[in-house]
């Protein structure tokens, strides 16, 4: 009876930090234009993403000498393909979800992105071939 409770108990620390680790995986991007995420501005260049900490919601976004902390609106189950979603507003490319193999988060337009995107929005998928 200890052998199955001690099984039962190492099976959910596993499953536990299976889930912890997937929580915390990095995404590595190459984005070849300017864009936003939470109103500011990052130049095209490599970037890496990961989480801040234990709030899923929390991501950091490293670039070549540019590092930024992004707040997402919302985290939701991934389809497991790693992607970037960006539209475009006029000129300007705007994050607006990240996909990692385990969770997505979603970021929200600004009013004034909002308000543009009424009259002329695209959507810019990059994901990994």
């Amino acid at each position: 009876m200890k052998i199955v409770s001690r099984l039962a108990c190492t099976v959910v620390m596993v499953a536990t930090l299976a889930t912890y680790m997937g929580a915390q995986e990095t995404l590595v991007a190459d984005v070849p234009f300017n864009f936003q995420v939470n109103q500011q501005t990052m130049p095209a260049g490599s970037y890496s993403i990961g989480q801040l900490s234990t709030d899923l919601k929390a991501l950091s976004i490293q670039g070549e000498g540019r590092k930024i902390f992004a707040l997402s609106t919302s985290v939701g189950e991934s389809s497991g393909v790693p992607k970037l979603v960006f539209r475009r507003i006029g000129d300007q490319y705007v994050l607006t979800r990240i996909a990692g193999l385990a969770l997505q988060r979603d970021f929200a337009l600004s009013k004034e992105q909002k308000k543009l995107a009424r009259d002329s929005t695209q959507r810019v998928i990059l994901a990994r071939k």
